[in-house]
């Protein structure tokens, strides 16, 4: 029986929080998969607190082609989803800031797991601009980040000035920021318009690949450590799903991938999250409406539906959705001339 049961700090991770309720009543939960529905029931938080405020689904559905416009607190696999419900971080590592613990042992009394200090590719603490320490993915599970072990910092010595040098580094951090605290998916499809339109504002016709900016904007250190997949045996073998994210909306990528399209094309991450919104709010329906009445059009020409989804790089369900809009629209014509048979 839990009798010890504190109220979820700022920014907490999921998982460091169930660790800090298993230290305070001295019984092991981490073997626990349904950590959110467990720690919502002892605690008395809401499930949708708990997800908004102390999981990382914000981040890791930033963009999602199926809850695209849903608020991510009544995602309907919250409790079902294994990774969702043990309040799976987005890094294969825990990670604390020195300074936070200093200033939480004094105002706290402890010292806890930030969500924010587990995103990919930011290993700085945004308030205190010093390099994280990072130690085992379990880390969370076994205590507070102030008796971790084996503990180092995520940045090396002789990368630190490079790193926080880097403008684009520190707009990447920005963005990350953003997306952890999203509340409602972009669908994959807005986003791939909103980076075609910039990089045909900003690259024009220059045959120039998201990677080989990224390769050139950001530094080689921080590149390989977090997408080594553009590290190929020749330079055009760079191609990744960075590059995918301008060519193809039918799925949507890791949220890093995003977020590096558009520091790389944005000098502003604000400008970069408002061109997002501003493209979302042209198809309130949520659906590539123009692109499945391409398809349509087709289809009724005699096309396959298969075979137009792909002329048009369209998803099925755009057209499915183009189609019962058709339909919504000749069924006045068509009961009348029903009516007269």
């Amino acid at each position: 029986m839990y009798l010890n049961i504190p109220a979820p700090l700022p920014d907490e991770c999921l998982r460091g929080y169930g660790g800090r309720v298993r230290l305070l009543n001295g019984q092991a939960i981490h073997q626990r998969l349904g950590l959110l529905p467990w720690l919502s029931e002892v605690a008395n938080c809401s499930i949708s607190l708990l997800t908004k405020h102390h999981t990382h689904l914000g981040y890791q559905r930033f963009v999602n082609g199926e809850y695209f416009q849903q608020d991510i607190g009544n995602h309907r696999d919250l409790i079902s989803n294994c990774r969702i419900s043990a309040g799976a971080t987005p890094i294969d590592t825990s990670r604390f800031c020195p300074e936070c613990i200093r200033e939480d042992m004094g105002f706290h009394g402890v010292s806890y797991w930030r969500r924010a200090h587990q995103l990919p590719g930011v290993d700085h603490c945004t308030k205190h601009t010093v390099s994280l320490i990072e130690t085992g993915r379990f880390s969370m599970h076994q205590g507070q980040p102030l008796s971790a072990l084996a503990a180092r910092p995520a940045i090396a010595e002789q990368n630190v000035h490079a790193y926080f040098e880097s403008a684009f580094i520190q707009r990447f951090a920005i963005l990350s920021d953003a997306a952890l605290q999203a509340s409602i998916p972009f669908r994959p499809e807005v986003v791939t318009r909103a980076l075609c339109r910039r990089v045909r504002a900003v690259i024009g016709e220059h045959r120039v690949s998201l990677s080989q900016l990224a390769r050139q904007y950001f530094p080689d250190f921080w590149i390989r450590k977090n997408f080594p997949a553009m590290f190929g045996k020749r330079p055009d073998d760079g191609i990744t799903a960075v590059d995918d994210v301008l060519r193809s909306s039918r799925s949507a990528y890791t949220t890093k991938s995003y977020l590096l399209a558009l520091s790389i094309l944005w000098d502003d991450p604000d400008e970069a999250m408002r061109a997002c919104l501003q493209e979302a709010a042209l198809s309130t329906s949520g659906f590539n409406e123009k692109g499945g009445r391409k398809v349509l059009r087709d289809v009724l020409g005699g096309r396959s539906i298969t075979q137009s989804c792909r002329r048009h790089d369209v998803n099925l369900r755009d057209f499915e959705y183009a189609f019962q809009e058709f339909l919504k629209e000749i069924r006045p014509v068509v009961s009348v001339y029903a009516a007269k048979l």
